[in-house]
């Protein structure tokens, strides 16, 4: 048990020492440095993600590159979704030479049965008033009958539904509308991911045009979880299965009893320090216990004293 207990301290100090060397590389490339995140605006859907996106996909856009973007983003969709034909026969004659990107397409007011109306989070047409439609989900949640509203105003517009992971629309955004056909569903994660480093390939020796690209990709890889740098997992995983101890120390703090203790601990001192917060602070602590639960949805809330009347207080609790 002793040598159990030493080879799982040796491993958390070799993995350590390797997170603590990846964070001293982060600070000296810059790789935190985040103009997006430092704006605030690294979640705004429509002023940052949507106007971004647009800027890029547009043939008249400030970036020069006319319409190589948008047709590297229509090629990657079309191997992506080669099986699906008809969703592929929406975009197949879209003149992108020829055509305008804009966010926010007013659509007219939204009428009493939620059919028509609406803004579209980001649109190209093209001379002949061919549409691509691009639904844009970073966090916002469906609107009733969104996509078929879409539709009925565009017919045969194809309707990528981008959110960060993939997620499909509810079917009370999407109705009858199918997948594959009318609408299909692309991710930040990979297929704007990939898109980017290909444009970014491109603009290689413009590099007002590049570094952006480059501030952009990081903001997209922090927002789906793929921060850690590549060559840090490989050595962090390597370090792990570099012998049979380290394989089954690592084994072992992976036990749930161990995870769950673990999780507890990190609560009760997280609860501590807010209830001294609280105490210096004048504020006041609702529900207080002496402990969190797991898995619950509210734990304790914190609020000024003024304050609690009007239901104004920060919630806390841990999954």
């Amino acid at each position: 048990m002793e040598n159990q207990i030493l080879s799982i301290k040796h491993l958390l100090s070799q993995v350590a020492e390797i997170r603590n060397k990846y964070k001293k590389i982060e600070e000296l490339t810059g790789e935190k440095f985040n103009i997006f995140s430092i704006l605030k605006l690294a979640t705004k859907e429509v002023r940052t993600h949507s106007a971004f996106l647009c800027e890029l996909l547009n043939p008249k856009g400030s970036h020069g590159y006319k319409d190589l973007f948008l047709t590297i983003f229509l090629e990657q969709q079309t191997v992506k979704f080669q099986e699906n034909k008809l969703f592929l026969q929406r975009f197949a004659a879209f003149e992108t030479g020829n055509s305008i990107a804009s966010v926010e397409d007013h659509l007219g007011f939204i009428d009493n049965d939620g059919l028509d109306g609406g803004r579209i989070d980001l649109i190209i047409k093209d001379v002949k008033n061919k549409a691509i439609i691009i639904e844009n989900k970073i966090y916002a949640v469906d609107q009733p009958k969104q996509l078929i509203r879409y539709n009925n105003a565009y017919r045969d517009a194809p309707i990528f539904y981008l959110t960060l992971s993939g997620t499909p629309p509810s079917n009370n955004s999407s109705g009858e509308l199918k997948e594959g056909e009318h609408f299909v569903c692309i991710s930040y994660k990979t297929d704007i991911l990939i898109w980017l480093e290909k444009c970014r390939k491109e603009a290689v020796r413009h590099s007002l045009i590049r570094e952006t690209l480059t501030q952009y990709i990081n903001l997209i890889k922090s927002l789906t979880g793929q921060t850690m740098n590549v060559n840090e997992k490989k050595e962090i995983v390597g370090q792990i299965t570099s012998n049979n101890n380290y394989l089954e120390s690592f084994l072992q703090i992976q036990q749930p009893d161990i995870v769950f203790e673990v999780k507890n601990y990190l609560m009760d001192v997280f609860l501590t320090q807010v209830k001294e917060i609280a105490d210096k602070n004048g504020l006041k602590i609702r529900s207080w216990d002496s402990k969190f639960k797991l898995g619950q949805d509210s734990d304790c809330e914190l609020s000024l004293i003024e304050a609690s009347k009007f239901g104004y207080y920060i919630d806390f609790g841990f999954l």
